[in-house]
């Protein structure tokens, strides 16, 4: 198994080092695999554009444009990237990361993200050469994962997704789907911004999207078929929000999950080492 340093593989768009911290606007071309490695630095990730898969333990991780996540350093993994991505990647010598010693990988969760990309581009476009921006950005996102305590989730939050996972083949409105679970289509919105970071239509699209795509890996069914049952009004309805979400289309996604790719390409994402 291949250690790196600190840098990572991909083409820098534009970066700014400074005392054990390194921020990085990286493009990873499609089709780009990285078998298993580690990085001898802790690694922040914000995902900017696009989605691709990273395994871990051997569990396979979908990451979508706006998902945040941490590796600590040493942290044994694989990547692949269907289709181009563009990725804000902070890279933190061990010695910056004493307050997250004991932190283990983690995906963080959408209330902790919210509106992030929007506080981070002013501060990346005049990092280069100020090494205060540099630091203020450094710090913006490592704080996400140091130490900040969700709060948990309302029942009429959890009951609210369940409803949407069963009734994907027909319309979700919001007032319907706050009725079914007995508040306000205001406190549901308000609550779905909150603790999952998005509105309400953009968590009934993901559920829709990852349905799709669970479809399409372990089935044949037709296209057409699997829009209908996931609630798009067609075909074409499914692959531009497939695309917009996971950066690719249903159809990739289904020859990247078939027999042939498991046995040709499986090999990058060995983790028996």
């Amino acid at each position: 198994m291949a250690l790196h340093s600190e840098l990572t593989a991909g083409r820098e768009l534009r970066s700014a080092e400074i005392d054990g911290l390194r921020v990085g606007e990286v493009e990873m071309a499609a089709a780009t695999r990285l078998a298993r490695h580690r990085h001898d630095w802790g690694q922040l990730c914000f995902v900017l554009k696009g989605s691709y898969e990273e395994l871990w333990d051997g569990r396979p991780q979908r990451l979508l444009a706006g998902d945040l996540f941490y590796r600590p350093p040493g942290f044994p993994h694989a990547n692949r990237f269907d289709d181009g991505v563009t990725t804000l990647l902070v890279s933190a010598a061990p010695r910056r990361l004493a307050a997250l010693a004991d932190a283990g990988p983690q995906r963080l969760p959408p209330w902790a993200v919210g509106p992030l990309h929007r506080e981070i581009e002013p501060l990346l476009g005049a990092a280069r050469g100020n090494d205060g921006l540099l630091e203020d950005l450094s710090t913006l996102l490592l704080t996400r994962v140091e130490g900040v305590e969700p709060a948990p989730a309302p029942p009429w939050l959890v009951a609210a997704e369940a409803v949407v996972r069963r009734r994907l083949d027909r319309p979700l409105g919001l007032s319907a789907v706050a009725r079914a679970v007995g508040v306000h289509r205001a406190t549901l919105a308000a609550g779905t911004r909150r603790h999952r970071g998005c509105t309400f239509g953009e968590l009934v699209r993901r559920a829709r999207v990852r349905h799709a795509a669970d479809l399409l890996r372990h089935g044949d069914r037709p296209l057409a078929e699997v829009a209908l049952e996931c609630g798009f009004a067609d075909q074409p309805h499914l692959t531009r929000t497939f695309r917009r979400l996971f950066g690719t289309t249903p159809s990739r996604c289904r020859r990247m999950s078939s027999p042939r790719w498991v046995r040709y390409e499986r090999p990058h994402f060995r983790d028996d080492l």
